[in-house]
């Protein structure tokens, strides 16, 4: 019934809301291959840091391991032109243009509806923390600068949105299993808080209903889905309910359904397969100014069946996180998760290995960070570990980072950092700012040492970041020590 609604209804869509910049360091990190990071997974990740906006026309380019970005945009709004390039030769980019309620956008895109059932944007993997809000519901369509091909558009979109409500519509094509094939996607929006999105493709036919509305003491929110891929269709459901006191939050996340894998969506929110129900609550004691602790538990099942051998999969997450701050200055982070993965029989995750009685591995990771003054000197000192067992071996790889800062007055701000790392062979991401401004991620799997030196500052009308690395790995290729830079200039027009 809801995808016959949204066929009839799909020629009147045509576009949405307000065009996000999506790869400022507050909402997206690109890895030095390109890729948009879950920035959930990062251990240690430093507080954003801002370089101050001129107040007109604002041009920004960056450029370091992962290629080059240049950005034009106004001070405090998204960019009307992004371009990137990467060290292999790939880019990326987009531009926008708006006359009064109509908007355009145009080149590489992502697109975004609900919880994801249907519609899941390039880079957004929706993973949950205990140390930010659950998932909220998307957006529609926006700018993707990232180079990895996964769900990216390619097409444009035009949009008419009035006080809030609004239509839109896109045009594009997408990347499949290997394949470009055309893809058009209508989202309208409004009413307080209601919002439909309609997509089709080649043997595809997907539709949502979504609703996102505040109330007395909170926030809830709930999507249903429908999708038709020449089969049977399947139908999911997600809902999301936010209780907010003084200095108390309580959140609750619910999802169920059966396969909706479509062009723009890879699987269902907390469900470890295609199909199957997931949960998560969160709860924060206290505020960020000064003292917060936050606590998450994550569930989820999947169940599957193949050749007539049956199986399934589960999910447990436990996470903490504490932020303690003093009026001396000092700062507290921490962070420990445990996360346990089970499999019975043949697993959709994992399609290659032979179907077992039993597999189970947890996961352990734990960071820390303090922060403080010394004379003219900010001081900050880190530790990260993470270690995990699956009933075969066990693995364990250790991180420790130190950063001291001191402010130049006029002649800017200049920083040191070492960064070493030990034991086994598993990925622990991390992400450090070698200069103000400046934001890296490291994959710590192979990664030794670190040193780097950076410096900000302004020159004439320029605002200038540049840092310096001298790094250690030890791969496939044994042990090697290279040099790397990075910099980045804003300037006003």
């Amino acid at each position: 019934m809801l995808v016959w609604l949204l066929q009839m209804t799909a020629p009147m869509l045509i576009c949405a809301q307000e065009i996000a910049d999506i790869e400022s360091e507050e909402e997206t990190i690109l890895d030095d291959r390109g890729t948009v990071v879950d920035t959930e997974e990062l251990l240690l990740a430093p507080s954003a840091e801002t370089m101050p906006a001129p107040d007109a026309l604002v041009w920004d380019l960056r450029s370091g391991a992962s290629g080059t970005s240049l950005r034009f945009g106004g001070a405090g709004r998204s960019s009307p032109l992004m371009l990137r390039a990467d060290d292999r030769g790939r880019y990326s980019g987009n531009m926008r243009a708006g006359f009064g309620a109509w908007e355009f956008h145009g080149g590489m895109l992502r697109f975004d509806h609900g919880f994801g059932l249907i519609a899941r944007g390039a880079g957004l993997w929706h993973r949950v923390s205990a140390g930010s809000a659950l998932q909220t519901p998307g957006h529609g369509a926006a700018g993707y600068i990232g180079v990895d091909p996964a769900r990216r558009l390619t097409g444009a979109v035009l949009s008419y949105d009035r006080d809030g409500s609004g239509l839109e519509v896109l045009i594009s094509d997408t990347q499949w299993e290997g394949r470009r094939l055309p893809l058009r996607a209508a989202r309208l929006s409004g009413c307080g808080g209601f919002s439909v999105a309609a997509i089709t493709a080649p043997d595809v036919l997907a539709g949502s209903v979504a609703l996102d509305r505040p109330w007395t003491h909170g926030r809830w929110a709930f999507e249903v889905s429908q999708s038709d891929a020449g089969r049977t269709p399947r139908t999911a459901m997600a809902a999301r309910i936010a209780w907010i006191g003084r200095g108390k939050r309580l959140e609750a996340m619910a999802v169920a359904g059966e396969d909706l894998q479509t062009k723009l969506s890879d699987g269902l929110p907390l469900v470890p397969g295609p199909s199957g129900s997931g949960w998560a609550i969160r709860g924060t004691v206290g505020a960020a100014t000064a003292g917060r602790w936050s606590m998450l538990a994550t569930g989820g099942r999947a169940d599957h069946e193949r050749s007539g051998i049956l199986g399934a999969e589960s999910r447990l997450r436990f996470e903490t996180t504490c932020v303690w701050k003093t009026s001396g200055g000092l700062s507290l982070d921490g962070r420990a998760r445990r996360v346990v993965d089970r499999r019975w029989g043949w697993a959709a995750s994992r399609p290659w290995e032979p179907p077992g009685l039993d597999w189970k591995r947890v996961d352990w990771s734990f960071a820390l960070r303090v922060a403080g003054e010394w004379q003219d000197w900010q001081l900050t000192a880190g530790i990260a570990d993470r270690w995990f067992d699956d009933g075969i071996r066990s693995r364990s790889r250790h991180l420790v980072r130190f950063q001291a800062d001191r402010n130049l007055g006029k002649r800017g701000r200049l920083r040191f950092g070492h960064l070493w790392s030990w034991g086994g062979a598993l990925d622990l991401m991390t992400a450090d700012a070698p200069a103000p401004g400046i934001l890296a991620v490291r994959h710590a799997r192979h990664l030794g040492a670190l040193w780097s030196v950076g410096w900000s500052g302004a020159v004439l009308s320029l605002r200038i970041s540049a840092a310096g690395e001298i790094i250690e790995r030890d791969d496939d290729e044994g042990p090697r020590r290279f040099l790397g830079g990075r910099i980045r200039v804003r300037g006003g027009l």
